[in-house]
């Protein structure tokens, strides 16, 4: 295949990694979020409590959202149209499910 420099400043799919949302920052989720920032994905986190999210935005790579993650305006403001994955680590199995169902539903 000819190459006509269309894509030239462009990196290849794999060099730019994922866009991630990650709902939940206990554990799990600041785990995550250190293995997947590593790995160059774009991440953006979503928890409830506002000084978690500034703690471990101000340590990894990562954007961060104070709020519900079962919230469609959440999700919308962490940027869920243009997002390749979700993954919701929460305390709660419920939040969880309707955050991911949410997240499908857009």
């Amino acid at each position: 295949m000819k190459d006509y420099g269309f894509f030239k400043n462009r990196p290849a799919a794999a060099d730019r990694g994922m866009k991630i949302i990650i709902v939940g920052c206990g554990k799990v989720g600041i785990a995550l979020v250190e293995q997947l920032s590593q790995e160059g994905h774009d991440i953006t986190i979503i928890d409830k409590d506002a000084k978690t999210i500034h703690e471990v935005a101000g340590l990894y790579d990562v954007m961060g959202i104070a709020g519900n993650g079962a919230s469609y305006q959440v999700q919308v403001e962490a940027g869920i149209a243009d997002t390749d994955l979700i993954i919701a680590v929460t305390e709660s199995d419920e939040l969880n499910l309707l955050g991911c169902t949410i997240a499908r539903q857009v």
